[in-house]
């Protein structure tokens, strides 16, 4: 994952969200004395986030895991 500084993503925000969307490459945005935060895609968020839910029922878990492994 790349970092920059939060001046840095501001000043470039488009060339910034073009270049995460593009190389599906998170960027790490740091703030001063602050949290941090992360740029990520759209396309990336919404297959993480449905991942997250396959995996959050214990049964869709088990039988993911188990059809991964035969193959």
């Amino acid at each position: 994952m790349n970092s920059m500084a939060y001046s840095e993503a501001q000043e470039n925000l488009a060339e910034v969200m073009e270049k995460v969307c593009e190389s599906h490459t998170p960027i790490n945005i740091i703030r001063e004395d602050k949290k941090s935060t992360v740029l990520i895609s759209l396309e990336d968020y919404t297959a993480l986030y449905e991942m997250a839910r396959l995996f959050d029922n214990f049964s869709n878990s088990k039988d993911i895991l188990s059809d991964i492994g035969k193959k």
